[in-house]
């Protein structure tokens, strides 16, 4: 969507904050809930993640449910067992490379060149999310 004229739905958003964290987890679900049938921009505006383009509202999806699967992500695995022992570990090289054990690449099923985000929690978790596998056949 490139752009949208201004709808009932957001026509009052010109002070409206982004929503982050719980608050913004609490907000999507509650108007879900109220309106079933709400669009993803939509939802996306009515969170504060749009921007004005033209005159029109342009909502900024791929910020939104970044955010939000962060969020989910984090929530997860902050309700995991405490002091539970990992299931994968991770060691970090003199040269600041991260060396992934055999068995994490076979389940992940990574190949050489895999890019890969990484986001540390608190208490020294990581998470390791794909973002493009640029393996060997498509070099």
């Amino acid at each position: 969507m490139n752009g949208q004229p201004l709808s009932p739905l957001t026509l009052s958003l010109g002070s409206k904050r982004k929503l982050y964290d719980q608050e913004l987890l609490k907000f999507t679900e509650e108007l879900k809930k109220k309106n079933p049938k709400i669009s993803q921009s939509e939802l996306a505006i009515e969170a504060g993640y749009f921007t004005y383009e033209n005159g029109k509202i342009v909502p900024l999806i791929e910020e939104f449910f970044d955010n939000l699967l962060n969020i989910k992500i984090r929530k997860k695995n902050e309700l995991s067992k405490v002091g539970a022992k990992p299931k994968f570990k991770l060691k970090v090289g003199v040269n600041e490379q991260i060396i992934i054990g055999k068995s994490y690449i076979r389940m992940a099923k990574l190949k050489p060149n895999t890019l890969m985000r990484v986001t540390i929690l608190e208490r020294g978790k990581i998470i390791l999310q794909p973002i493009y596998n640029r393996g060997e056949n498509n070099e």
